[in-house]
């Protein structure tokens, strides 16, 4: 896999309420522990959008309700180009 940047871009996506998912006890903490809130406060620290480390997005996304939760509520930007996340995967895993 050629994506070596160790961040990932995330915003939050429209509607979403992310005081709401900071907070310990929200509906994402349930599915993502304590990466999901985690990942909002990064994003409300900067303003709408944050470089988040890849580490904390496999915490958050370990299991099925992780993957779900952060998909439906962010939005994962290669750190270079822009491009969607999954896209940039798949692009570079066809490439090998």
């Amino acid at each position: 896999m050629k994506i070596k940047n160790n961040v990932v871009i995330v915003t939050a996506r429209d509607g979403v309420d992310l005081e709401e998912l900071s907070g310990a006890m929200s509906s994402i903490s349930v599915a993502c522990g304590t990466a999901g809130p985690s990942i909002a406060r990064q994003i409300i620290e900067g303003g709408g959008v944050a470089e988040v480390s890849l580490s904390l997005i496999r915490v958050a996304t370990d299991t099925q309700s992780g993957v779900e939760a952060i998909f439906d509520n962010f939005v994962l930007s290669n750190s270079r180009g822009g491009r969607p996340l999954v896209y940039s995967l798949l692009i570079d895993r066809m490439s090998d």
